[in-house]
């Protein structure tokens, strides 16, 4: 029951956290917008898509929500502190090009 909870939270925060960094990397803030808008709507999408793909139990798919909090907050310091710097923003490639 542990273990396909950590996975179907691992794909909600991998889904999550990919949009993000892909609408980090967009030029145009309505295509950042829509992008992020997105992301979040295919997230909440596959809280219900996969549990039913993998057909989980009502507990693994509680469990999951459980495991996808704390893996969001983790992923959030991950984010904030390990991506931004390989991702700079498109404006900050301008300036160091001129």
């Amino acid at each position: 029951m542990m273990l396909p909870a950590l996975a179907m939270a691992s794909i909600f925060t991998i889904v999550f956290f990919s949009g993000l960094a892909f609408a980090r990397k967009a030029r145009k803030m309505w295509a950042k917008i829509a992008i992020r808008i997105g992301t979040v709507l295919l997230t909440i999408a596959l809280f219900g898509i996969v549990p039913a793909v993998m057909e989980a139990s009502l507990m693994t798919t509680e469990l999951a929500g459980r495991y996808f909090f704390f893996l969001m907050i983790g992923g959030a310091l991950i984010y904030k502190l390990w991506l931004v710097k390989f991702i700079p923003l498109p404006s900050v490639q301008k300036q160091a090009k001129n």
